[in-house]
């Protein structure tokens, strides 16, 4: 048999993560302006690969967003964590003329600060 039929086709998926910033410590009063909260930020993005099966898609975008975790100060001199929290999903795309690691979607989810992270995901993400 050739190499080529044996070959498994690789088709392209997204795969939505979800990140959370976390703020440590105590902001810098005289940095404070009207931009400032004390809510908790989350991000999710959706990000294409070119994968074998949505399992697959699924493993590669846990990978990439292990390695998208950081730590920075922010404006306000706050330190903050930039954590995975979770895959949300994965969806096949048809169109065979992208490129892996694209970003395709994303968004900011603003939360009062007392939710915990296990409401919020419920509330979100039934």
């Amino acid at each position: 048999m050739n190499k080529r039929m044996r070959k498994k086709k690789l088709d392209w998926y997204t795969v939505t993560l979800l990140f959370e910033y976390q703020s440590v410590g105590e902001p810098d009063l005289e940095k404070i302006d009207e931009e400032y909260t004390e809510d908790k930020l989350y991000e999710e993005i959706t990000i294409l690969f070119q994968a074998s099966s949505h399992e697959q898609a699924h493993a590669k975008a846990k990978r990439v967003a292990k390695d998208e975790e950081r730590e920075f100060t922010n404006v306000y001199g706050e330190t903050v964590k930039y954590v995975f929290i979770k895959a949300i999903q994965s969806l096949h795309l048809w169109d065979k003329t992208l490129q892996t690691g694209t970003e395709v979607h994303y968004r900011f989810l603003y939360t009062p600060n007392k939710l915990s992270r296990e409401d919020f995901l419920s509330q979100q993400y039934p």
